[in-house]
C-alpha cells in the first residue's frame, strides 16, 4: 500500500461522512469523527491477536480539546511499530526466541519501554566496553543524576527538550558541569544503544552540544612565561611538599607528557644506558575505547636525566618514581605502588588562592596550610598547563641561533603523543620522525636549565619566595592554634 505523507494526513476530510477510518501505512490507521465541538483525528493501530484482528487508540492528531497531547505522524509511527512487534512476537515463538537470544525482548518477550530500561540493558551489555572500571562510573552517574529525572520517560515520547532539560538541571540548579557535561555523553550513548536495536526512531541528542552545559566553550589557553617559571622555581623551593612532588612538574615542564601518564611511572622503565624512558600502553590514555596504544619513549635530555636520578636516589627502593603516600595506606593494602591519578594537580590546587576556570563552585579552595604560596602573576595554574608550556617552548625555539629549523610541528605534536596524520598516512607510514622528536626534547630541557640557573641568580625572586613562605608558616601556625583550641572544647564539652 501507499503510504500517506504527514501534508496528505492534514488533509484528510470527512468528505460528507459522520465517521471515516483511513489507512496511513502499515498497521497504522487514522479515525476521522465529527462531534459538537469539531473534527476529531485519532491514531489507531490494528494487528492480529488470536487469529483476530484487534484495533487501539494511539491518541490525538488534531482534537477540538483544548490541552489534548497530539501525536504527530512520525510518532504515531514508532508508537504503532511497538504494537506491530510485539504482537508479531505473540504470535510467532521463534522470532520471539531469536530477538531474546540477541538481546532485543527480555525473558517476556518485551522491549524497553521506558528509558530507564534501556539504560539498565545498555549498562549490563555496553557501558564496560573499552573502560577500565568495566562501566561502573558510567552506571553510578545515571543511576545518581540521570534516571531520577528522566528514567520513567517511554522512549517513544522522549525528546530532546527532555534531555535538555535534565542536562540543564544538574548544570544550573545542582551547580555540577562537569558532570553534566559527562552526562550528555553517557545519555547519547544509551539513545544511540537503543536506536540500534530499534526501540526508538532516532537520537533525540543531536545538536546538543557540550559547552552549554559543561562550561567548555572556551579553548585553554595558559602556559607559563619565563619569568613565572623563574618564580615557580623558588616558590617549589620553599614549599613544604615532599621534594618528588616538585620534581615532578620539573619532568612535565621537560617532557610533556600528562601527569597520570608520569605519575605511573616506574623504576624499570628508565634506560639510562640509552638515554629512555619507556610508557607501555596500560599507563597511557585511551583516545579509542577499542584501540591499544603503542609503546611510547620517551628521549631524555640532560635536564630530564637529572631530574630521572635524583626520583630514583630517593625512590628507587619502592621501584616507583612517585610511590603512593604511605600515610594512606590502609591496613593489609600493598604498601608499594603508584601515586594516586590527579596528585600533581591537587597539590597544585591546594596552594593557590586564585580559582581554576574549571572549578564547579563558586567557593574559595579548602584551607591550606600553604594556601596561596604557589600563586602566580598571570593566575591560576595546572599540571596540564605545563604540558602546554613544554609546547609552546617547543614552538618558539624550532629556529638555532643561525635561522635553521631544528625540528617541525609534527614532532612536537608526536612528542605530545598527539595524532599527525590521515588514517591511510598512519597505516602506512611508520616513520616518527624520532630526530626531530629527541631535538625537541633536547633543545626544551636546555631552555628549562638555562631558566633554572637565572633564576638562582635572581635575589629578588628568592626574598619574593622567602616573605610567602613567612607568611603561609604564620598562618598555618595560628590555622594549628584555632584547631586546637576547637578541639580542646570539645573534649570539655564531652567530659562534662
Amino acid at each position: 500500500m501507499k503510504e500517506l505523507t504527514d501534508f496528505e494526513v492534514k488533509a484528510l476530510k470527512l468528505d460528507g461522512k459522520k465517521e471515516r477510518l483511513v489507512s496511513v501505512s502499515p498497521g497504522l490507521l487514522l479515525l476521522l469523527r465529527e462531534g459538537k465541538k469539531g473534527i476529531t483525528k485519532t491514531w489507531m493501530v490494528e494487528y492480529p491477536r488470536g487469529g483476530k484482528k484487534v484495533t487501539e487508540s494511539l491518541g490525538f492528531y488534531e482534537s477540538p480539546k483544548p490541552g489534548a497531547p497530539l501525536l504527530t505522524l512520525k510518532e504515531a509511527k514508532t508508537r504503532a511499530q511497538f504494537k506491530l512487534d510485539e504482537a508479531a512476537r505473540q504470535a510467532n515463538p521463534t522470532l520471539r526466541a531469536i530477538e531474546e537470544k540477541l538481546g532485543l525482548v527480555d525473558a517476556e518477550g518485551n522491549a524497553p519501554a521506558t528509558f530507564r530500561e534501556a539504560a539498565v540493558r545498555w549498562i549490563e551489555g555496553q557501558a564496560g566496553m573499552g573502560r577500565k572500571d568495566g562501566g561502573a562510573s558510567s552506571a553510578a552517574l545515571l543511576r545518581t543524576h540521570v534516571l531520577p529525572l528522566i528514567g520513567d520517560m517511554p522512549l517513544e515520547l522522549l525528546r530532546q527538550k527532555h534531555v535538555d532539560g535534565a542536562l540543564r538541571f544538574i548544570s544550573f540548579k545542582k551547580n555540577m558541569k562537569r558532570t553534566a557535561g559527562v552526562a550528555l555523553g553517557v545519555i547519547r550513548n544509551v539513545i544511540e544503544f537503543a536506536v540500534k536495536k530499534e526501540w526508538m526512531a532516532g537520537d533525540c541528542t543531536v545538536g546538543l552540544e557540550l559547552g552549554a552545559y559543561a562550561g567548555r566553550a572556551e579553548e585553554g589557553a595558559r602556559w607559563l612565561r619565563e619569568d613565572e617559571l623563574k618564580l615557580l622555581y623558588h616558590l617549589l623551593e620553599a614549599s613544604r611538599m615532599e621534594r618528588q612532588w616538585k620534581l615532578g612538574y620539573w619532568l612535565l615542564l621537560s617532557t610533556g607528557n600528562r601527569s597520570d601518564e608520569t605519575l605511573k611511572a616506574r623504576v624499570r622503565d628508565v634506560d639510562f644506558e640509552n638515554d629512555i624512558w619507556t610508557i607501555p600502553p596500560e599507563h597511557q590514555k585511551k583516545t579509542k575505547p577499542d584501540k591499544i596504544p603503542a609503546t611510547r619513549f620517551v628521549d631524555l635530555s640532560g635536564f630530564t636525566k637529572g631530574i630521572l636520578k635524583e626520583l630514583i636516589e630517593l625512590n628507587g627502593h619502592t621501584g616507583y618514581l612517585f610511590p603512593k603516600d604511605l600515610s594512606r595506606v590502609r591496613a593489609g593494602e600493598k604498601v608499594h605502588g603508584p601515586a594516586a591519578a590527579g596528585r600533581l594537580t591537587s597539590i597544585a590546587n591546594e596552594r593557590q588562592r586564585t580559582r581554576s576556570k574549571n572549578r564547579q563552585s563558586d567557593k574559595e579552595p579548602a584551607p591550606h596550610e600553604e594556601l596561596g604560596l604557589l600563586d602566580l602573576p598571570e593566575g591560576h595554574w595546572g599540571s596540564h598547563d605545563l604540558r602546554r608550556t613544554f609546547a609552546t617552548f617547543a614552538s618558539k625555539l624550532q629556529l638555532d641561533a643561525e635561522g635553521k629549523r631544528r625540528y617541525d610541528r609534527d614532532a612536537i605534536e608526536q612528542c605530545l603523543h598527539h595524532e599527525t596524520k590521515t588514517t591511510l598516512q598512519r597505516i602506512y607510514i611508520k616513520d616518527e620522525a624520532r630526530h626531530g622528536m629527541i631535538e625537541c626534547w633536547h633543545t626544551v630541557g636546555d631552555c628549562l636549565e638555562r631558566i633554572i640557573e637565572e633564576a638562582k641568580a635572581d635575589q629578588g625572586l628568592a626574598a619574593e619566595a622567602s616573605r610567602r613562605k613567612v607568611e603561609a608558616e604564620a598562618k598555618r601556625m595560628r590555622s594549628y592554634a584555632e584547631r586546637s583550641k576547637t578541639m580542646k572544647a570539645k573534649n570539655e564539652v564531652h567530659a562534662g
